[in-house]
């Protein structure tokens, strides 16, 4: 698994297209469609992660029991843990798991990047 985080409007999708030579039909955009499974990438990882703690669910277990499905994708993630903390509580409690599942993320990915202004930063791997 490759893991790229990034703020957001950080080009990280640009970083993607350059980097690893793909193109539109590669990617599942988690705000269109859900369905992963014949995809190399998985854009804004945080939806989906949104999305389980709207329907009650623990984020960070789901991860945990489909991590190994996802070793052969690429996941982007927006990092949530930088600016203004937000006022409404239940966005800094979506906020802080957000992260925590992150964390589970990078530790089973193979490679991390960082993208800041396009450009992408290998923290791991």
């Amino acid at each position: 698994m490759i893991l790229i985080t990034g703020g957001v409007y950080q080009h990280k999708l640009d970083f993607v297209y350059k980097n690893f030579k793909l193109e539109k039909d590669d990617i599942c955009f988690t705000d269109i469609d859900l369905n992963w499974n014949n995809k190399k990438v998985i854009y804004k990882f945080n939806d989906i992660i949104k999305k389980w703690h709207n329907e009650g669910l623990n984020p960070e277990e789901n991860i945990l029991n489909i991590v190994e499905s996802l070793r052969d994708k690429i996941i982007v993630i927006d990092q949530t843990g930088c600016g203004v903390v937000p006022v409404d509580e239940k966005e800094r409690v979506l906020r802080e798991i957000t992260g925590r599942t992150c964390c589970i993320l990078a530790k089973a990915a193979d490679e991390v990047y960082n993208v800041m202004f396009g450009l992408g930063v290998k923290i791991k791997g």
